[in-house]
């Protein structure tokens, strides 16, 4: 029983039970793809969905958050081409991956949740924002070679089924970890319930 339990989530791991005809290298790979996603997916929910209510436990106005919200999505468009002329054009894709959202997202994210303890009233708001605007513009810098990497290691015949069993999971993951940080920010307060949550969408990434 216990063997069965285990190969059943072997197997979801790795996509599905289709993926037993695939070599081992390759089930391996798409099973530490899954464990990237199914991380990912914990960090950013909180990120997405607290980022907002951080900044106005620090004072930010509703204009300021309009004003973020406008550059975040300005600066994912004005990346995508660079990113996709660097993604040709470095020796390791997994390298640029691993440095534009990997270490410098999480380094961001480490500062975003530091930033009180540094400075306080709009001095801290501006310093969010600007950081925020600065690691979505390294995240997107790295987003064409993640998904010319995704391409290579999820075979073309089979993509679909991966990535769907892949997104439900990081849809469950995404909604309870969401659920259990609001929880946690409840029950510890404003500003600190945020910089823990801000703490653990690190460790989570």
């Amino acid at each position: 029983m216990g063997a069965l339990v285990w190969q059943n989530i072997v197997d979801t791991t790795a996509g599905g039970r289709w993926s037993r005809q695939l070599t081992d290298q390759t089930r391996r790979n798409l099973r530490w793809f899954f464990s990237d996603g199914s991380f990912s997916s914990a960090s950013d929910s909180i990120t997405v969905t607290y980022l907002t209510l951080y900044l106005l436990a620090l004072g930010a106005s509703g204009a300021q958050i309009g004003y973020l919200t406008a550059a975040v999505s300005l600066i994912a468009v004005v990346v995508l081409l660079p990113g996709a002329m660097l993604s040709e054009r470095v020796k390791s894709r997994k390298n640029l991956v691993l440095y534009s959202g990997g270490y410098v997202g999480r380094i961001v994210l480490l500062l975003m949740a530091l930033v009180p303890f540094a400075v306080s009233g709009q001095a801290a708001v501006i310093v969010v924002m600007v950081l925020k605007v600065c690691g979505d513009a390294s995240s997107n810098l790295g987003f064409p070679a993640w998904a010319s990497l995704a391409a290579d290691v999820v075979p073309l015949a089979w993509r679909g089924r991966y990535f769907a069993s892949r997104n439900i999971i990081m849809g469950v993951i995404g909604m309870t970890i969401t659920y259990a940080i609001g929880q946690l920010i409840t029950n510890v307060g404003a500003p600190i319930g945020f910089q823990i949550a801000f703490a653990l969408a690190v460790l989570f990434g």
